[in-house]
């Protein structure tokens, strides 16, 4: 791949991130359970245009969205480890801490709370 074509794909890559983030919160903010499809069709939000607020909607109402949509509660519910990346909380090391020394931290103790384990190699 050319740079041209990296850079034409990661801005591509970031407008469909941005417009489905968009059309999310909109949806969101402006969704009403006690109307049908038509009547939420009909209330055009300020600043968006018919045509994207009728493609929001009709794919808000598709069976593959709600489809979707349910398996992924369904597989959100079955998660037991949360994905955290390898972090731990500061107030949780900092119980461990406790548990382990049986004393309250100190200065010296919070230091090492958030030195990370790279930078000790490193050194």
């Amino acid at each position: 791949m050319t740079i041209e074509e990296v850079a034409r794909e990661y801005v591509y890559r970031s407008i469909v991130k941005k417009w489905v983030a968009s059309r999310q919160k909109l949806w969101y903010e402006f969704k009403d359970l006690l109307k049908i499809k038509d009547e939420i069709m009909d209330n055009v939000l300020v600043g968006i245009t018919r045509d994207q607020w009728t493609s929001i909607v009709n794919y808000r109402y598709k069976e593959e969205t709600q489809n979707m949509r349910k398996r992924n509660a369904e597989n959100r519910k079955k998660q037991t480890v949360p994905h955290t990346g390898g972090s731990k909380p500061n107030s949780r090391r900092r119980a461990e801490m406790m548990a382990e020394t049986g004393k309250s931290l100190d200065e010296q103790h919070f230091i090492l709370l958030h030195i990370r384990k790279r930078w000790i190699i490193c050194k």
